[in-house]
């Protein structure tokens, strides 16, 4: 069987699975994401025609917007490259510097390139199921980076046996003309040569396949399956295409998102607040019931604001037009709406501390008890991200930046050289960490052991070291311990100097 037959039948079975997830995918994007339109073929305001609460639409941008925030905030440093294990604790500082500047690099091709904007999209893409972002080679102008999003509904997945999402098949229509000149290095088949001499403003269906080979690299072909033919086939070192979830099922490879995880809170709340527009439109326009000798046809009688019904008696003195008595709970229906909104809205982090106006006053301890299980939770919710998206995102950065000749020939695999995180969200973890050694000391202080004792037990002078790498303070202001050894010379010198003519000591420079 040839390349391209083993890619079709491949990429049959990951529709057939896709397939699967599809009826629940098109219902979490029509009520949450609709101007999207993905899995219909609705235009502009038609997309909201079934949207009556606009809770879960709001709360997914929120969701997105609070992720990023967290992670990857825009023109803020949320990574650094540091030294891995294996390299000695005494050669940090020689090997810090030069990576900081690698990462300064890095961080100018990001700023200013689409990255901030097409990340919000792909996070609001994993609030519902599974994000997908590209990178590759920008046109080195402002950036040499360029990203872009890639619809779930284009994409389908092959499982892979670490759990990630590495095997990708892309459906996705071109110009023939176009061909070449957007695919740099493609060779157009014999079939697709007669299309483009016939009409070369035709669209054509292409496959773009990316898959992990034996040597851990990427093949990545594109095919005509009219004509079985490949137009494309190289070998990458690492994925231009990054799929991330923040929840999947054991055996699943879609992810289940927030909303679906919502999505029939979602739609109660939508029906409810159906009800209650229709119930309001009776409140204000009301349904009059008018005495009429004939028959009266149920089947023919439209109960909607305005309305006039004829019936053979109004009673009550026969007036010819009276208001047909309304049923229904405007009290009822707001309570339910409320309690609907209000668990949409925690889930997607909308109101972490609760609805403000519906919220009694709290104290200061309360308020921050709410923070500290927020974050809990989001730090256990977002942990899916470092290995999904963050580290295979930085790792492909990297690669196209050596490529471009923008940076030195690196290898960011955890042993020479790794990744710290220094997001909000990462700085937050640390805080806690150094908050278990400065707790430490202070138990230890209030023992009234003397400073000496202290001293023999707790290594005082690396823990500045410590609070600076768990910070992410920059190399170029820490002082190394060269420096930091002269500069203690300096100052027993000076000291030795003022006692000599007699001035009392003061504290360092």
């Amino acid at each position: 069987m040839s390349k391209v037959d083993k890619l079709i039948r491949r990429h049959k079975k990951a529709k057939q699975s896709f397939n699967e997830y599809r009826s629940v995918l098109e219902d979490a994007y029509t009520y949450a994401l609709p101007d999207k339109g993905y899995f219909n073929t609705l235009t502009g305001g038609k997309r909201t025609t079934k949207i009556y609460d606009s809770t879960a639409i709001l709360g997914l941008g929120t969701y997105a917007d609070k992720v990023q925030q967290n992670l990857v905030p825009p023109w803020r440093k949320w990574f650094l490259l540091v030294p891995g294990s294996e390299i000695p604790d005494e050669a940090h500082e020689q090997f810090q510097k030069p990576l900081d500047e690698i990462t300064n690099i890095l961080y100018d091709h990001i700023n200013h390139s689409n990255f901030n904007t097409k990340i919000n999209e792909a996070f609001q893409d994993t609030g519902i199921s599974t994000g997908i972002i590209t990178c590759e080679e920008g046109d080195g102008v402002e950036s040499s980076l360029t990203f872009d999003t890639l619809s779930v509904e284009d994409a389908v997945f092959e499982p892979s046996p670490n759990g990630l999402i590495e095997n990708f098949f892309n459906t996705f229509k071109i110009k023939i003309r176009d061909i070449e000149e957007t695919i740099i290095g493609a060779k157009l088949s014999p079939g697709l040569e007669k299309m483009l001499r016939e009409d070369p403003d035709a669209e054509v269906d292409l496959i773009e396949c990316i898959v992990k080979n034996k040597d851990k690299k990427y093949d990545h072909t594109i095919y005509f399956e009219e004509d079985k033919e490949i137009i494309y086939d190289v070998v990458d070192d690492s994925s231009p295409y990054i799929a991330f979830r923040e929840r999947v099922t054991s055996k699943g490879v879609y992810g289940m998102g927030r909303i679906i995880q919502l999505l029939y809170d979602i739609k109660v709340l939508n029906k409810i607040s159906e009800m209650d527009l229709k119930n309001a439109g009776l409140a204000i326009s009301g349904v009059y019931t008018a005495a009429d000798d004939g028959v009266l046809n149920p089947y023919n009688v439209k109960l909607e604001p305005g309305t006039v019904i004829p019936v053979a008696s109004n009673a009550n003195a026969a007036p010819s037009l009276r208001a047909l008595d309304r049923s229904g709970d405007f009290n009822v229906a707001q309570i339910k709406i409320e309690q609907k909104q209000d668990l949409i809205n925690k889930t997607l982090f909308g109101s972490p501390l609760g609805e403000v106006s519906r919220t009694p006053v709290r104290t200061l301890g309360e308020v921050q008890e709410r923070r500290d299980e927020s974050f809990e939770m989001t730090s256990a919710a977002f942990s899916r991200f470092q290995t999904e998206l963050l580290e295979r995102l930085i790792k492909r950065m990297v690669d196209v930046l050596q490529k471009a000749g923008k940076i030195s020939p690196i290898v960011v695999d955890g042993k020479e050289i790794t990744i710290k995180f220094t997001s909000p969200l990462a700085k937050q973890q640390d805080r806690q960490d150094i908050g278990v050694i400065t707790d430490y000391a202070a138990i230890m202080q209030q023992t009234g052991l003397p400073l000496e004792t202290l001293g023999s037990k707790i290594k005082f002078e690396d823990i500045p070291g410590y609070v600076a790498e768990n910070m992410g303070v920059p190399a170029k202001l820490i002082r190394t311990e060269e420096e930091s050894n002269v500069y203690e010379a300096e100052q027993a010198q000076a000291a030795q100097a003022m006692a000599q003519q007699g001035i009392p000591p003061q504290g360092g420079q």
